[in-house]
């Protein structure tokens, strides 16, 4: 994946519904495998403004690490 979103539970029953809480959009060039194991991403965390999809924040230049 090279762009995904990390949210505090996984996302259930609506496709289209995003779960509460903070939603932090995940920008990799080289893309991250999916798994349903934890994983360490780093990369630069940016506060989003004015972000038309409405997120607050987002890692970009991600790598699994």
């Amino acid at each position: 994946q090279t762009r995904f979103i990390l949210g505090p539970q996984p996302m259930a029953g609506c496709d289209f519904c995003l779960p509460g809480g903070a939603l932090i959009e995940v920008q990799s060039d080289k893309g991250v495998t999916f798994t349903y194991e934890p994983v360490t991403i780093t990369g630069v965390f940016v506060v989003a403004e004015d972000d038309p999809y409405g997120m607050f924040y987002r890692i970009t230049g991600a790598v699994k690490g």
